[in-house]
Parts: structure tokens; sequence; C-alpha cells
């Protein structure tokens, strides 16, 4: 059986590119979007389109069944409405965040993917290049959290 990856917000910009580059390395690909920024016409033919919001667990852990890893981009992002609709934003943001992980546990997925390990190859991708020299990890690959850990220090 082939990889299977779920991409939360594939309809966007960044994510219809992580997309096209994980069809070209033969994944079979489903994106959960709400469509709110993102577009259909951004997903190739081969991608399975859910429309659905991560705030939604219902909609996570139907988009999480029989996936290998997901890579999760879905988020709110700008400023403006972040201070705006800072409540909105948060539970967008952090509670979408943690359904989408709790049904990936839920679900079996080995392991849920951090897109800053990519901004390389998605840079190269974007410009027209090819990512078949440099493949996406096996689902499971670590993650290596300690060194995002590592990064950030608390001081009393």
């Amino acid at each position: 059986m082939g990889k299977r990856a779920l991409v939360s917000g594939g309809a966007g910009f960044i994510g219809s590119h992580l997309c096209d580059c994980l069809v070209e390395q033969g994944w079979a690909v489903r994106v959960l979007d709400n469509f709110s920024t993102g577009s259909r016409d951004n997903l190739g033919g081969s991608v399975e389109a859910l429309e659905g919001d991560i705030t939604d667990p219902a909609a996570c852990a139907t988009a999480c069944v029989g996936v290998d890893t997901v890579f999760h981009l879905a988020a709110r992002v700008t400023i403006r409405q972040s201070v705006e609709t800072f409540q909105e934003d948060a539970q967008t943001n952090l509670m979408g965040t943690l359904n989408l992980l709790r049904a990936a546990g839920e679900k079996g997925v080995r392991r849920p993917t951090r897109l800053d390990q990519f901004k390389g190859r998605l840079r190269r991708f974007a410009r027209g290049k090819t990512c078949r020299r440099e493949p996406f990890p096996q689902a499971h690959e670590p993650l290596r959290n300690q060194q995002a850990c590592s990064r950030t220090s608390t001081s009393a």
C-alpha cells in the first residue's frame, strides 16, 4: 500500500504546493480545508478534497482515517484579524490544532509532521524545480521536537 498524507489547509498557496510535491513523489493526498482563503482550483485532480474545519472534531476524525502522516497547515494567519477577533483566532489555531492531533492519535496516524522541516524543498518546488531528489521523510522518522524545545528558554 502506498503512502497516504493528510494536508490540513491544503487548498491554500503553500498547502497546494505541498500537495503537488507529495503527489509527484507518489503519495495519495487528502486535503481538509474550509476554503475560507484557499481554493479548490489550487488542488490537482488526484487530490481528495474534504470540505471541513479543524474546529470540528468530527471533520478531523473523518479526515484522519487511513492516513500515514498529517501535514498541518490550517490556521488563521491574518494579523489584523487575530487582534480584532482573537477568540475566534485562538479557537482555530489552538483548539483546531488540538482537535487534529487528537483525531490523528485516535485514528492511528503514526506521526504528525511539522512543515518547517520542508521549507527549502517547497521553495525550490514553487520555483518550478522538482522534489524528486529530496523525498519527504517516512512516517516513522522522528520529528526531533527536542530541537524546537531547545531553542526556547524560560527564565524566572
